[in-house]
């Protein structure tokens, strides 16, 4: 039987966990502008899966997560992503290695916005990388 894969795509909802045990931040998603992407990637043949993590979010819930880029971008995150399609995805975390492999911080942008309509967002980009996801375990 084949295992199951992941859906990926855009996403309605994301909860954000620090591995450092900081507190659980608030991120209030602004509508149909973050996403989450599972890209097997090859280096010189070697396949591992890069997990970006993309959370727009409004600039005041930026501001309260300021403290905690430190921790986030050292320690890293899991995510609980809910997509649009429903499904619900642990991200930065595995049955296997636990916290091994958590989203971490590359950049929080805290941007004007192109338009009016735009609105003073911040997109939040967490990463992460591993050849986990690509392995099966023997029966």
């Amino acid at each position: 039987m084949e295992p199951m894969r992941k859906p990926v795509g855009g996403i309605e909802a994301a909860a954000i966990v620090p591995v450092d045990g900081s507190p659980r931040p608030e991120t209030p998603l602004i509508e149909q502008r973050s996403s989450y992407v599972e890209e097997v990637v090859s280096d010189d043949g070697i396949l591992r899966v890069h997990h970006p993590l993309t959370l727009v979010v409004p600039r005041e819930a930026a501001a309260a997560l300021l403290p905690l880029a430190a921790g986030m971008a050292a320690a890293g995150v899991t995510a609980v992503v809910r997509t649009a399609a429903g499904e619900e995805l642990t991200v930065g975390w595995s049955e296997r290695f636990g916290f091994e492999q958590p989203l971490r911080l590359r950049s929080l942008l805290l941007g004007s916005g192109t338009h009016a309509a735009d609105g003073n967002a911040a997109t939040l980009r967490f990463e992460s990388d591993d050849t986990t996801a690509l392995w099966q375990d023997e029966a």
